[in-house]
This record gives C-alpha cells, sequence and structure tokens, in this order.
C-alpha cells in the first residue's frame, strides 16, 4: 500500500546512529519524513530526541506501541533487537531494523516467531551495498563482459589495540554486540552473498594469542566459504592499528579490485596485470550528505520501498542468513571441521 509521508517512531534514542540516518533521510525525502515518537529506557535520552524532532516522548513501551507513526526505527544493543521488533511487530508497525539482528539462536527463534505471527514490513540497516567502492564492484561484476564468478578474496582490519578500554559498554561484551564478527561483520556477510549467492559451507581457522584482550573473541580469523556460484575467503584482523575493507573478485574474464576507508578505489584488471584498464576514484572527505553518500542511498531505498509499497530490498530473511553464517563460521572453528550454513528462511 502507498503512502506519501513517513512517520518514524524511534526506539531506542541513539543520537549517534538515528542523527545521522534521520539526516540522510531528510536529504533524499525532504518534507516527507518526521519523526513522530521518541521510546528509550532512559529518560533523559527521550527528552533531549522528542526535544530535537518535537516528537511525543515515550516513557514506557505500550505508549510507544500505541503512538501515531507508521515505522518503528530500531536503533538499541543487539541483544536488544528481537525483543523490540517484536514489540513494534505486534503494534502493527513497519520495522527498520538496525544491525545485526541477533546475537544468539533465541533471538533469532524470536524475530522468526513475530515475523510469521506478525509479517510487518521489515527493512534491515545492512549497507555493504551502498559504499561507493562496493557498489562500484557489484555493478562490474555484472556486467556481460565478466563471465562468470569464480572467487572473491575479502578482507576486513580493525584498529583494536587488543586492550580492553577501562569503561565497557555493550560493545564490549559478547553476549550483548556478539563481537565484530557479529556487529560490524554481518555486513560482509552481506555483501558476500550479494556477490555469489546462498552459502552451502563454512571452514574457519582463526588465532588470538595470549596478550590480546579484546572485547570479542576472534584476533585473526580466515574463512573459506562455499557458495553455489564459487568461494570467497574472508578475513578479519582486529589489531591492524586502521580501518580498512579490501578484496579482489575474480571472474572469468577479469579481476576487480576494491578498497574503502584508507583508499576508495576500484581497479579492473583485463589484459595487463600489473596496470589496471579501469580505476575509479572517490573522496569522502567533505563529510555532508551528498547523493553519493552510504547512509543517504540506504535511506533513499528504504523509503522508495516503503512509500511505494515495494518489497524492501534487505529483509529479515537477509539479516538473519547474515547470523547464520557468522554462526557457522564460530562453529567451524571450535569443532575444526566444516560447517554447513542452512538455506535462507522464507517468510
Amino acid at each position: 500500500m502507498k503512502t506519501d509521508t513517513v512517520r518514524f517512531g524511534l526506539y531506542g534514542c541513539n543520537p549517534y546512529r538515528t542523527g545521522s540516518l534521520m539526516a540522510a533521510a531528510t536529504a533524499c525525502c525532504a518534507g516527507k519524513v518526521s519523526i513522530a515518537a521518541c521510546y528509550d529506557v532512559d529518560r533523559a535520552k527521550v527528552d533531549a530526541m522528542a526535544g530535537m524532532y518535537q516528537a511525543k516522548a515515550c516513557y514506557d513501551l505500550l505508549s510507544f506501541q500505541k503512538a501515531d507513526f507508521n515505522v518503528a526505527f530500531v536503533a538499541l544493543p543487539p541483544f536488544l533487537h528481537p525483543e523490540a521488533f517484536a514489540a513494534c511487530a505486534q503494534a502493527g508497525k513497519a520495522i527498520y531494523l538496525e544491525k545485526p539482528v541477533c546475537v544468539d539462536d533465541a533471538g533469532e527463534e524470536r524475530l522468526i516467531a513475530a515475523m510469521m505471527r506478525d509479517k510487518p514490513a521489515c527493512y534491515v540497516g545492512l549497507s555493504a551495498q551502498y559504499i561507493a567502492p562496493h557498489r562500484k564492484a557489484l555493478e562490474i561484476r555484472r556486467r556481460a563482459d565478466c563471465g562468470g564468478f569464480i572467487a572473491c578474496h575479502h578482507r576486513r582490519f580493525g584498529a583494536s589495540t587488543g586492550q580492553l578500554p577501562a569503561a565497557l559498554n555493550w560493545r564490549h561484551k559478547l553476549e550483548q554486540s556478539g563481537g565484530e564478527l557479529n556487529q560490524h561483520c554481518c555486513h560482509d556477510m552481506h555483501y558476500l552473498r550479494l556477490l555469489a549467492g546462498d552459502p552451502e559451507s563454512v571452514m574457519t581457522m582463526t588465532c588470538t594469542l595470549p596478550s590480546f584482550q579484546p572485547a570479542h573473541e576472534e584476533e585473526d580469523l580466515t574463512a573459506c566459504i562455499r557458495f553455489k556460484q564459487g568461494m570467497a575467503v574472508f578475513g578479519l584482523s582486529q589489531r591492524a592499528h586502521r580501518r580498512h575493507l579490501t578484496g579482489h573478485i575474480h571472474m572469468e574474464n577479469l579481476a576487480i579490485q576494491y578498497d574503502w576507508a584508507t583508499h576508495s578505489r576500484v581497479r579492473v584488471y583485463k589484459d595487463r596485470p600489473r596496470a589496471a584498464e579501469e580505476t575509479y576514484e572517490w573522496d569522502h572527505s567533505l563529510g555532508t550528505p551528498t547523493a553519493e553518500d552510504l547512509n543517504v542511498l540506504q535511506m533513499a531505498d528504504f523509503l522508495d520501498a516503503f512509500r511505494n509499497g515495494r518489497p524492501m530490498p534487505i529483509t529479515l530473511s537477509d539479516g538473519i542468513q547474515a547470523y547464520r553464517m557468522i554462526r557457522a563460521i564460530r562453529e567451524s572453528y571450535r569443532t575444526r571441521r566444516e560447517v554447513s550454513v542452512p538455506l535462507p528462511v522464507v517468510f
């Protein structure tokens, strides 16, 4: 069903993530987006956010569920996502659910039960496909001149020092965030599925030195993922002292190199192994929302689907499958064997 305006209800008054995405929504859909209600267990955060957006302040869940909005924006610590999703679905709201969708199997089961019961429209905030180099690499990978997909090598570098900070929050607790592999690498899992289709199995190795005391459990991880269309090697390094994503996509007729953060570029190699035939570069230093900004692109994709009554571009099934891939990676290195990945759940 089409709707012209989108009235958000904020379930979790997180000024960092909420602020950036609401600014992006306004940039791409000016005059059609508003914040109608705010809810959080912290009354001070509710008052601050409600004042900022001239929205209804809700201090209990029931008043939030009854408030006049049509999309619940859920931005909470990940272990609370299934509970919030179920409450908003029961209230008949559409849901923008931040990633990761859950941190354990109990959370996955609750998400599936709520979706099967209430069938809300749900978009999951997995954003890797909106990053400029990733977006360009996907575009090139789908060109007719590429030939068939063979493999991808994708690596995420983190900037951890290997020591826990003095003040811990939910990000530093494995049972609340799911660790770096869940909290941020869910983006990478979804991106690999866009490149190669549904995964079949995973074989993983890890190395964590005794001196490394991260908030999560893997210091350096390599996972070989077998897909129906080829394979991927995924790497996570948490003590690289920089934040960077890089990878190579190997096609029958060409190779694609992509980088984001330290550099933002894509290079395409065809006949000359040392010189790229195509090069694309981006400058992300401006710091203001533009048509190419990943948050703007993501919100535009969501708002277009919601306002026009179309299927969501990134679904709860996608979010759950990213979690299942992560679960298989961890099970593989714990059991030292290849682990199958279930087929995506169909709603």
